[in-house]
């Protein structure tokens, strides 16, 4: 299957393959691509209306962890856990800037 629906391919694709500037930038199942990126969750909350952020690989824990540790004074709770789609961005613009600039085919002539 060929896709630009990641969400789609995270779904129903055993094996991914992310092309990058017409190179394999990551390939295995979902987790062994997004590891090529080292994508982080993000964890939000609010305690005593201040607003705090975390990045972590395991946001599970990590809010495990959080509620623990005084989480009835824990508010506005999100985790947004990294998507394939962001891996992917993430590679590819890695791959844009590695290679060289393009010839616009435009003459600039020195005054």
């Amino acid at each position: 299957m060929t896709t630009h629906d990641l969400d789609e391919a995270g779904k129903l694709a055993s094996r991914i393959i992310i092309l990058a500037a017409g190179q394999i930038a990551a390939q295995g199942n979902r987790r062994r691509a997004q590891a090529a990126d080292r994508r982080e969750d993000e964890v939000r909350w609010a305690r005593a209306e201040q607003h705090f952020r975390h990045l972590t690989p395991d946001s599970t824990t990590f809010v495990c962890r959080l509620l623990a540790a005084g989480g009835e004074d824990i508010s506005e709770l999100e985790v947004r856990r990294a998507s394939l789609e962001d891996t992917y961005l993430a590679l590819v613009r890695q791959a844009e800037a590695s290679q060289p600039a393009t010839v616009t085919g435009r003459h600039e002539e020195a005054a």
